[in-house]
């Protein structure tokens, strides 16, 4: 059994002397300091929208550094004289739960955070990855945009030693004199520049712009602000409004006039083909391999794509459908674009590329295949439609089972080209998972009975006569509407999103109206009607308590009772005395 510990100590700790007894003051508080965080505005402390710096490290956002910089020309927080030269746009980078942190490292930035930006592009890091990648290799080129730089352009935005120091609101200048800057943000007229479209607003604002310095890094931030939608004047305010309407108005009145549903599906579908290729886009742009610390890695020049051959197919649900039209007849074939679509995708460019056109089948076995695709003739020529071979593709739904079927000729694992082949049986089992199965034919099997029938050479199998593909004509290709497909499904799921969630408030009403959910929603208690007969009816409601009865019940209750028949009731008197006599017969256990 171990020890029961005391609480009551004989001693007094050293926190306890200071805090309350020897060194405690009446009207002593513990220090309550809490410092600014680094993603808020030094003047307004909110979170910043458009981050701007300057050499210490002090940042804020533009929409009230503008204003404070235009009236008092001063910087808010050391007041020396200051101009918008002395301020530059920094950038942070968001990871995907939109937390700040560090692009190259992927560490989120947190209070306790050394955080560095570089002056010349903006772009902001952690101070580990820069020490590593920048000042240890003496690496001096941006990590993201590669562009030159000096040590002095390192600006520290958060250092954990110093940053009670840095980040204390007391000690910053409009807060000790009491400045109150949102008075100059609202009561804040246009700032203009020396354009000569605008020399009429600069003599009624002459009073206002006396401490911005206008110049092309002014006017370059006053256009953004303006780009944005960052208002500095009522002025700007109204009309800004009057455009709003009018625009609003505008595409109420387009709405109006596209009358067919067929047209506003069009209008969806361009918006869903323009936000398909920035996602496409985007995702090129962060696919990018990463810098290495090690110098085995891979930098982003050495870093190439990969090859068309290599990616995988693209996903449909449809079947393509396509005739092999010979000189001994035509052939019909479905093709299984869902379950081997870089197989397909494959014969069908080459198809309509008029690849196979004027082709031979140079091999034939009876009773096994018959193999074409080759251009040459020869059975080792012929490229797929991307120049390299691509891999092969298995599906457990298809398998060499049957007569007809459309394969993939090749010369080992992941060689596929351009030749194919047909099978003339139905059990080929030494095939699976070697040759990739990518259709089947579905018309025209005597065509292809009369093609095993042609004699072959004994030597090198090939036909005594020609058997020549004439042309090939598709009938449907679903790579060519896969667009239109995906945004078919989106539709769908949409209208199912929506059904679900109207499903529960139907069934509410319903419940509601027909008063079913009294027993769980809204629990009364409920009369039991008890039918006055004794038979098992006797707990059905009577005909007093139903509301309607059907006109088949009512015919059934005008009807006349029933007579008694003397003849039945004789009959099943002797049927209850033959049973209940007993016999000595063995198997009889009625007296049990």
């Amino acid at each position: 059994m171990g020890r029961s510990k005391s609480h009551n100590k004989s001693y007094i700790t050293k926190t306890e002397w200071i805090y309350d007894f020897g060194g405690k003051k009446d009207g002593e508080k513990k220090n309550a300091f809490r410092p600014l965080p680094f993603y808020c505005c030094s003047l307004s402390l909110q979170h910043l929208d458009d981050p701007m710096s300057n050499e210490n490290g002090n940042l804020f956002d533009l929409v009230y550094l503008v204003p404070f910089i235009k009236k008092y020309g001063k910087d808010p927080i050391t007041n020396k004289s200051a101009t918008m030269k002395d301020y530059f746009p920094i950038t942070f980078s968001k990871n995907e739960n939109d937390e700040y942190h560090c692009p190259i490292l992927n560490k989120v930035f947190t209070d306790f955070t050394h955080i560095v930006c570089i002056k010349t592009t903006g772009n902001v890091y952690s101070y580990e990855a820069v020490n590593k990648l920048n000042i240890e290799a003496k690496n001096w080129f941006d990590l993201l945009s590669d562009k030159p730089f000096t040590k002095n352009d390192i600006i520290t935005i958060q250092d954990p030693v110093n940053r009670v120091n840095k980040n204390n609101i007391s000690n910053f200048h409009f807060v000790k004199e009491g400045i109150d800057f949102s008075k100059s943000y609202d009561q804040n007229s246009t700032i203009t520049t020396n354009d000569n479209n605008n020399s009429n607003n600069n003599n009624n604002n002459n009073e206002d712009n006396e401490n911005v310095i206008t110049n092309e890094a002014t006017s370059r931030i006053f256009k953004e602000m303006k780009e944005k939608g960052i208002l500095l004047s009522e002025k700007e305010k109204e009309k800004a409004l009057k455009d709003k309407l009018e625009k609003q108005q505008k595409e109420e009145e387009q709405e109006k006039k596209l009358m067919t549903e067929e047209e506003k599906k069009k209008i969806m579908f361009e918006k869903f083909k323009k936000e398909k290729q920035e996602k496409e886009e985007a995702i090129k742009k962060h696919a990018v391999q990463a810098p290495s610390f090690t110098s085995t890695g891979f930098t982003k020049k050495q870093f190439e794509e990969e090859h068309p051959s290599l990616t995988p197919g693209k996903k449909t649900k449809k079947k393509g459908y396509l005739q092999l039209k010979t000189n001994l007849g035509d052939l019909n074939i479905q093709l299984h674009c869902d379950l081997a679509p870089k197989a397909c995708e494959n014969f069908l460019a080459l198809s309509e590329k008029g690849y196979y056109n004027g082709v031979t089948f140079h091999r034939l076995i009876k009773n096994f295949m018959i193999q074409g695709g080759d251009p040459t003739g020869t059975g080792s020529g012929g490229q797929s439609i991307w120049g390299k071979p691509f891999k092969d593709e298995f599906s457990p739904l298809l398998k060499y089972n049957e007569r007809g079927l459309l394969c993939m000729a090749n010369s080992g694992t992941n060689t596929n080209g351009s030749q194919f082949f047909i099978t003339l049986r139905s059990d080929l089992p030494h095939l699976e998972r070697k040759h990739t199965i990518f259709g089947k034919v579905v018309g025209g099997l005597e065509v292809l009975k009369t093609m095993e029938m042609v004699k072959t050479n004994e030597s090198d199998d090939r036909p005594n006569h020609t058997i020549k593909i004439n042309a090939i004509n598709i009938f449907e290709n679903p790579f060519n509407s896969l667009d239109e497909e995906q945004f078919e499904e989106k539709l769908k799921q949409e209208k199912k999103e929506r059904e679900k969630k109207q499903l529960p408030q139907q069934i509410d009403k319903d419940i509601e109206g027909n008063q079913i959910s009294s027993w769980y929603s809204n629990p009364t208690p409920q009369q039991k009607v008890i039918n006055p007969s004794k038979d098992v009816g006797k707990y059905l409601p009577t005909s007093a308590n139903t509301t309607a009865t059907t006109s088949l019940g009512k015919r059934l209750n005008d009807l006349p009772p029933p007579k008694n028949n003397s003849l039945k009731e004789s009959l099943i008197q002797e049927q209850l005395q033959k049973k209940s006599k007993t016999t000595g017969s063995f198997g009889n256990f009625s007296n049990w």
